[in-house]
């Protein structure tokens, strides 16, 4: 995920402000004994196997949001940080204005960036793009402040959404204090996903972590196999469209306030589907299992 992703000023989580070097030294150090303190940071995310380039998908993306959770629309908006573009309400204006990428370099990298409504919230757009030789999913990343959004709606909008594209994997979850210093050593590993988003080339390793809400797609479907998934024991499992939509606890913020029993669930579900499908300190490369992504 890009640095600028951490650099804003709207969002109060010591956790964001590290550059991607101190995050892989952290990830290194043996610093079990010393607790960090950090504010409770919401994100969620979707990785979709497709190209989003074509102004028509931007349009469409917007119009389901606007039906869905208005809130979320654009203040501001544009390719860089600062965003310097107020939207006005002309959804073909903010299309024409920024969202294709410049470069026609299949390995380009481009994000859609804005401030929504709610203050305090940021939300980015990942475009699909080559590393190296290795197709990368387009992303989406909404973040900031836990009080700020309404998980019902931020289901209800992916409900929606899924219904008419595909997505791979997705994430609801908040990141807090007990989580962070029971996991801070492998932070690299477990933890950076659960804040900024999961990445493809995180994908084709292992999935760093369960979050509070997950969605599995196709890929991860084939794999595990659907009856599995709808029967992981977690608080609430449903089919959404061709994936299962996993919910750990019934309230988000057992994440913090009720840590250890969230964990203890989550680690029951992981070891229910298999633990060779996440990330952990025990297993070797050779014992992971991943899916392969249809990209199109």
């Amino acid at each position: 995920m890009n640095d600028s992703k951490m650099e804003t000023d709207i969002l109060d989580c010591n956790l964001l402000h590290a550059n991607k070097s101190s995050k892989n030294n952290f990830s290194q150090s043996d610093s079990s004994e010393m607790k960090t303190k950090i504010s409770p940071h919401f994100a969620t995310s979707l990785l979709l196997p497709i190209d989003i380039d074509d102004l028509s998908y931007g349009r469409f993306f917007f119009k389901i949001l606007q039906e869905v959770y208005p809130d979320l629309m654009p203040r501001k908006y544009g390719d860089t940080e600062p965003l310097k573009n107020v939207f006005d309400g002309d959804v073909e204006k903010m299309m024409s204005t920024c969202w294709q990428p410049k470069s026609v370099s299949p390995h380009r990298f481009h994000q859609f960036i804005w401030k929504p409504q709610l203050k305090g919230t940021l939300a980015f757009w990942d475009f699909s793009s080559l590393h190296g030789q290795q197709k990368l999913h387009s992303s989406l990343l909404l973040s900031g402040n836990p009080k700020k959004f309404r998980i019902a709606d931020i289901k209800l909008f992916y409900r929606e959404w899924i219904k008419h594209d595909p997505a791979d994997i997705g994430h609801i979850h908040i990141l807090a204090e007990p989580e962070f210093n029971h996991y801070k050593r492998y932070h690299n590993e477990m933890l950076w996903a659960l804040n900024i988003g999961y990445t493809t080339l995180e994908l084709k390793k292992y999935i760093p972590n369960l979050a509070w809400g997950m969605f599995f797609g196709r890929p991860y479907v084939e794999m595990m196999g659907l009856q599995k998934l709808l029967s992981a024991p977690a608080f609430l499992v449903e089919q959404w469209h061709d994936g299962v939509y996993i919910q750990v606890t019934e309230n988000i913020e057992d994440t913090f306030k009720n840590y250890e029993e969230f964990d203890g669930l989550r680690t029951q579900i992981k070891k229910y589907l298999g633990r060779q499908y996440f990330f952990g300190p025990e297993l070797t490369k050779d014992e992971y299992r991943v899916p392969n992504f249809n990209f199109h």
